[in-house]
């Protein structure tokens, strides 16, 4: 229990750990703004990218919620583990219109792990967002390359759009 360490001050071990938590009351709110911070600069790239798609896949999620799967059009209601935010130009291919809202939609996991229908979510995609903006994400090559701060400013709209969602739903 550590009271023979404490015995040898001019303080009894009862005032020692009572003067211990007070100091500790002092200090852990600087500790634990350092600890968050340190680990916010810590962080690797992948890991705002990871977040900020974490942040923009369940937006997406809330925003189509109760609308078909964009590619086969069976409904998507009821267990939200089984959509996913599919990607209609997927993120390795064109890498910078995954934070693209017109490029994303709910579509079951099925359709978009296992049996994906390019024209099946072209056809979706013309009935949501119309033939011009399909047309657009088609000849978009525009190279875009996200840094730290972008990510985060990414993460944290998304976030923010999926509460306000939230409120509304």
């Amino acid at each position: 229990t550590g009271e023979l360490w404490r015995s040898g001050y001019d303080m009894t071990p009862a005032e020692i750990a009572s003067e211990t938590d007070r100091l500790w009351a002092q200090v852990e709110p600087l500790y634990e703004e350092l600890h968050c911070y340190t680990r916010e600069k810590l962080k690797t790239k992948g890991q705002w990218v990871a977040e900020a798609q974490a942040a923009f896949n369940a937006y997406i999620r809330l925003r189509d919620q109760g609308k078909p799967c964009i590619c086969c059009g069976r409904p998507t209601a009821g267990d939200p583990n089984s959509v996913d935010a599919g990607h209609y130009r997927s993120r390795g291919s064109a890498p910078h219109l995954r934070f693209d809202e017109r490029n994303t939609h709910s579509q079951l996991k099925r359709c978009n792990r296992y049996h994906f229908d390019i024209a099946g979510y072209r056809s979706g995609l013309i009935e949501r967002i119309g033939l011009d903006k399909v047309q657009a994400l088609e000849a978009d090559q525009t190279p875009k390359h996200y840094t730290v701060d972008d990510l985060r400013a990414i993460r944290d709209t998304y976030r923010a759009k999926a509460r306000e969602l939230k409120k509304i739903q």
